[in-house]
């Protein structure tokens, strides 16, 4: 009898292209941050659509199936809003986006027409930037961030051995018409 694959931990999200991720790098150089602060890796900016958890190789397929059919329909969002988390962690969030919200309602529903569990908390959109960031300090001053989104992913938060920090692999990307696609950079994204 053959062995079942472990589960795979999984998130749905916004993958920034290497230019973008190259402008949250710069805006993270803006902060003042503490000796101890533990930033965002380059290539591990992101956006949470929908955080699943731990699935089965058989979850993660109708997952993908019920993907499929979520709608993309192209966003432009302006990220400007630096801010500290009381849980030490330093984000910067998107200005208000009604059609952000819509793709994370149509993602909602669709982790549930896959089995899965609803998320029970409130969705608050934004990119991680720092952790164990007490202290730190947010630019008085923030220049807009543009972003056009014409694309999410279904992400596999790949855990290697002990004390060493997850890896990001997207397992497969969700276009404008819902229909899978491979932008330019993904494998970078992904890296």
């Amino acid at each position: 009898m053959p062995l079942l694959p472990p589960p795979k931990r999984l998130f749905i999200a916004l993958m920034p292209d290497r230019a973008l991720q190259a402008q949250l790098q710069r805006h993270c150089g803006t902060w003042d941050w503490p000796d101890d602060a533990k930033l965002v890796p380059f290539a591990r900016y992101h956006l949470t659509l929908y955080f699943i958890g731990e699935v089965s190789l058989a979850t993660e397929q109708l997952l993908r199936q019920a993907l499929r059919e979520v709608p993309m329909h192209p966003l432009e969002l302006d990220l400007l809003g630096p801010e500290l988390w009381p849980n030490q962690v330093a984000v910067l969030r998107p200005a208000q986006n009604n059609g952000l919200r819509a793709l994370h309602a149509r993602i909602a529903h669709a982790v549930v027409d896959a089995g899965l569990e609803p998320e029970l908390r409130g969705y608050k959109p934004h990119v991680t930037l720092g952790r164990n960031a007490a202290g730190a300090h947010a630019p008085a001053r923030t220049e807009p961030i543009a972003w056009p989104a014409r694309e999410f992913a279904l992400v596999w938060s790949v855990t290697p051995s002990a004390g060493k920090p997850a890896r990001y692999e997207v397992l497969e990307w969700f276009g404008a018409r819902g229909e899978p696609v491979t932008p330019a950079g993904a494998a970078a994204a992904a890296s």
